[in-house]
């Protein structure tokens, strides 16, 4: 756990492997490496680099976690024990584009497998970069490149039945049908909305974009982890929806807890 400057707190372990993420990864030395665009960093779990503005944002450090924190209502036993479990969790200001892929893909996989799946997409098809020690890392495929690809190339991917939902995405942003920077203005309600127009895209991965690609923090998305515990800790009723602008962040407190004890 990294302490700020601010007094908030960073784990770069749980953010990485939290469920939010697909392309982080530990490196032979013991560091995390996340990746975002054309750029990498490596950072070890108890010593935090002076990092860039674009990492400074990336690992939404200017927030106040605290204040979230602090809207937890008293008498919700398992909330506060899901804050204890995911502490230090940051919501990643992650690539829209990215965002979206990955979470298509997501769907009926485990995160290795949905990891794999990122990696070989970007082995394949993303664009070379120099990565922190001057090995040669892949960006994420431009919307071009998955567009351009083949039916059977993306097969090899294991991207299976999501081909036509992966190949829809990229056809609209390419068109224009779908521009991201529109969607970046665009309310929350509108975005989500706007998100299921693509192919494959339900509530749950267009909540999960919402949260993880366009920073929405009032978007919980609900997956089978959260529903559970919506049936089985609250008798069916969903406790985020009480948290406002903390919402996205209570649902990866409660996501990591429920899946790391299994609940």
């Amino acid at each position: 756990m990294i302490t700020l400057r601010s007094g908030d707190v960073f784990d770069t372990e749980k953010t990485a492997f939290c469920g939010q993420t697909f392309r982080a990864k530990r490196t032979d030395d013991g560091a995390i490496r996340f990746i975002t665009g054309y750029s990498s960093v490596d950072i070890k779990s108890t010593c935090l680099p002076d990092l860039s503005t674009l990492w400074q944002e990336y690992f939404d450090l200017s927030s106040d976690y605290r204040e979230l924190i602090s809207k937890i209502d008293p008498k919700d036993v398992f909330m506060k024990e899901a804050k204890e479990a995911g502490l230090g969790i940051r919501i990643l200001r992650q690539e829209p584009w990215e965002t979206l892929v990955s979470f298509i893909i997501s769907q009926r996989k485990s995160i290795p497998a949905i990891s794999k799946c990122i990696e070989q997409l970007c082995d394949r098809f993303g664009e070379p970069f120099k990565g922190p020690e001057g090995e040669v890392l892949r960006a994420f495929p431009e919307p071009e490149a998955i567009m351009d690809a083949g039916f059977d190339e993306l097969k090899a991917c294991g991207l299976g039945y999501r081909i036509d939902y992966v190949k829809d995405a990229a056809a609209k942003v390419v068109s224009g049908e779908i521009d991201i920077r529109t969607l970046e203005e665009m309310p929350d309600d509108e975005l989500f909305e706007t998100l299921q127009l693509v192919k494959g895209v339900g509530k749950k991965v267009a909540d999960c974009v919402c949260l993880y690609g366009f920073h929405r923090m009032s978007r919980s998305p609900v997956d089978v982890w959260i529903k559970r515990v919506i049936d089985e800790h609250y008798e069916g009723r969903n406790p985020f929806l009480a948290y406002g602008d903390a919402a996205g962040l209570m649902q990866q407190y409660v996501f990591y807890l429920s899946r790391s004890y299994n609940l």
